[in-house]
């Protein structure tokens, strides 16, 4: 009988070691793979440590004299090596959830959201809910999951949550939600809805993602009165589509005849002269000026002469509109098919508008600007796209 207890206490002494290791192992593994101290995790560390440090103290004089010898010597070793490799484990496990990364290897970058897009998540500074509601077997649902993954992947401000309609009704119902492949964004009280199934696009999300942490929406005015292009006009040359595409990006998009009007309006946060054909007034021009010199940002899209140039206007700005049409000869511009009169812009001096502008852009039918040379006080002349060294 007396030689069975010291065998007990041999026993129990590897049982609690097995359990005080494998609980707090388990602990240190589930905080690390989930990035934080749940309570799963800190129940499970705490429990396995206070179980290691009752054995030691209740059996220190058996772990001493089993220390002495040569086989439990090399059975310490394997413990400590096991408790080494968990430890090194979990800290990996949790490096990996805190500090991930990507990399898109496809040689159009098609997996990739735009840099755009990634500005945009990364000055998030409020939380953006989206619902998916898909059908959990679903075939198109895993081309959206992976277009929202490189979202959150960007911010953690950006939150996921799948929804199956058939098996969540009362969600679906509140949200408005009557197709199937519908995503849903939500950020304070504002809500926006894509409803494109499968084929949901970066754009879309994006779009929608402006109109709910945008604060209020920003106003565009187009000059009428000149024979601008027709903000209503589908054809090639008409201006609908440019609209459309600001006004989903929550821009205001309106109409101002400056004719008529003895300031711009004081909402008016860009102002456009889109291919105006006859010249502006002298109130007009006072007009603009006393926009510019108050700081209003304004876009004037020139088309050459018989076509308004502005070109006084412009020059008390330091800019130059040329009385010409460019003509580009470089062979790039064939392998897209564009004539001489068709010049290619590839070269983007360094400019917040062009930051990461990467590709060939071309202007059919345009005449030269550039700037004047002349010191113009509280302005700042500089080109933002330049077509090649073959153009005149």
């Amino acid at each position: 009988m007396e030689g069975m207890i010291p065998e007990m206490k041999g026993n129990l002494f590897a049982i609690l070691g097995l359990m005080g290791l494998v609980a707090l192992g388990a602990g240190l593994i589930l905080a690390s793979s989930s990035g934080r101290w749940t309570t799963a995790a800190t129940l499970l560390a705490a429990g396995g440590g206070v179980l290691i440090v009752l054995f030691l103290f209740a059996y220190r004089r058996e772990a001493k004299e089993a220390l002495g010898s040569r086989s439990t010597l090399y059975g310490a070793n394997i413990a400590a090596i096991t408790i080494l490799l968990i430890l090194i484990l979990a800290v990996v496990n949790f490096l990996a959830a805190r500090h991930h990364w990507r990399s898109d290897r496809t040689h159009s970058g098609m997996y990739s959201l735009a840099s755009q897009t990634v500005k945009l998540l990364e000055g998030l500074d409020k939380d953006v809910n989206v619902l998916a509601f898909f059908k959990d077997d679903s075939g198109d649902r895993g081309v959206v999951e992976d277009l929202l993954e490189e979202y959150k992947f960007v911010s953690d401000k950006f939150k996921v949550q799948f929804i199956d309609p058939d098996k969540n009704p009362a969600i679906t119902k509140r949200y408005g939600v009557t197709n199937y492949g519908t995503v849903v964004l939500e950020s304070g009280d504002k809500v926006e809805r894509i409803v494109e199934g499968g084929n949901t696009r970066e754009e879309s999300v994006t779009n929608a993602l402006l109109k709910v942490i945008r604060e209020g929406k920003k106003k565009i005015y187009f000059i009428e009165g000149h024979g601008e292009a027709d903000l209503e006009d589908a054809d090639r040359t008409g201006y609908s589509r440019a609209k459309t595409m600001l006004e989903n990006q929550n821009y205001d998009v309106a109409t101002v005849f400056l004719m008529r009007e003895e300031e711009v309006p004081g909402d008016c946060a860009l102002l456009i002269a889109g291919g105006p054909e006859k010249e502006f007034i002298e109130s007009e021009l006072q007009t603009l000026t006393r926009y510019m010199e108050r700081a209003g940002k304004a876009l004037f899209m020139l088309d050459p002469a018989p076509s308004a140039g502005l070109k006084d206007f412009l020059l008390d700005w330091g800019v130059e509109v040329g009385e010409d049409v460019v003509v580009d000869v470089s062979p790039a511009g064939r392998l897209f098919g564009a004539g001489e009169f068709m010049p290619m812009a590839m070269s983007y001096p360094e400019h917040p508008i062009t930051e990461d502008f990467r590709v060939a852009t071309i202007f059919p039918y345009v005449r030269s600007v550039s700037a004047s040379g002349a010191s113009v006080p509280g302005a700042t002349v500089q080109s933002i796209a330049e077509t090649s060294q073959q153009s005149w």
